[in-house]
């Protein structure tokens, strides 16, 4: 579930690249590899979920 709203999310990212160390555009099967990293999907979900899931329980209290 993480994956498809990461690539929902990501238009753009800074300091990811090719194997030529050229910025890489963000692509489904980038932010997914991206995402294979568990210190990555932890701070996304953390960062980026966290907040609206805090504001949906609230709303929902």
């Amino acid at each position: 579930m993480i994956k498809a709203l990461a690539r929902l999310a990501v238009l753009d990212w800074e300091g990811v690249g090719d194997a030529e160390g050229e910025p890489a555009a963000p692509t489904p099967e980038g932010i997914d590899a991206l995402l294979d990293l568990w210190p990555i999907a932890e701070a996304f979900e953390r960062l980026y979920l966290g907040p609206a899931l805090l504001l949906d329980a609230e709303k929902n209290g």
